[in-house]
């Protein structure tokens, strides 16, 4: 059965360094920089690479949002770094997860950019049985909050990461929301698992 681990982060303007402990076999990355364009060069952990599953690019607030996976990533404690090719504020927050299926991964993935809202949710249909979804909002002048169902597993003041805390079973179509009392631009990365 699935289970959450543990999560770490870390801003910088550039390349973010920052240590996880990782006791699972998948590990998520979600990102954002302020920025026009794609400015991610690299996300990796313990020097491997992660792969980009989804970003999305919000051209109202010149923001971008980016979901790296890596499976069966090393146990311990290792380095995340995020690489960028230009001098941007970057934001960045990882999550680990326990006995996943590492085959197929991830099972469904989705992305959205939003104006100015108080809430934005992603529906994706989710294709195997008692999976997890886990997603990555990012937002202007602060954080949209983890709202109906996602749990949130940490920040770095305009990137949150959250999950479904629990499996989605039946599979099917499944929302997660994000909500904020002041209205602002919102960008959503989100993947099952």
């Amino acid at each position: 059965m699935i289970a959450y681990d543990a999560t770490s982060g870390g801003t910088a303007l550039g390349t973010i360094t920052f240590s996880h402990i990782n006791n699972g076999n998948i590990l998520y990355a979600g990102v954002g920089i302020e920025s026009s364009v794609d400015n991610v060069t690299s996300v990796t952990y313990n020097g491997i690479a992660m792969t980009r599953i989804s970003n999305i690019s919000n051209i109202i607030n010149n923001e971008q949002t980016y979901l790296y996976q890596l499976t069966e990533p090393a146990t311990g404690t290792n380095n995340v770094v995020v690489s960028l090719n230009a001098g941007s504020i970057a934001r960045a927050v990882s999550a680990s997860y326990s006995d996943t299926t590492q085959g197929g991964q991830p099972n469904v993935v989705g992305s959205v950019a939003l104006g100015t809202v108080t809430a934005g949710t992603l529906t994706l249909t989710t294709i195997a049985n008692n999976c997890w979804m886990v997603s990555c909002s990012h937002g202007d002048a602060g954080a949209f909050d983890p709202s109906t169902n996602v749990t949130g597993r940490g920040t770095q003041t305009q990137v949150v990461l959250g999950d479904s805390n629990g499996p989605i079973s039946p599979a099917g179509a499944f929302s997660q929301v994000w909500t904020r009392g002041v209205a602002a631009n919102l960008n959503i990365v989100q993947a099952g698992f």
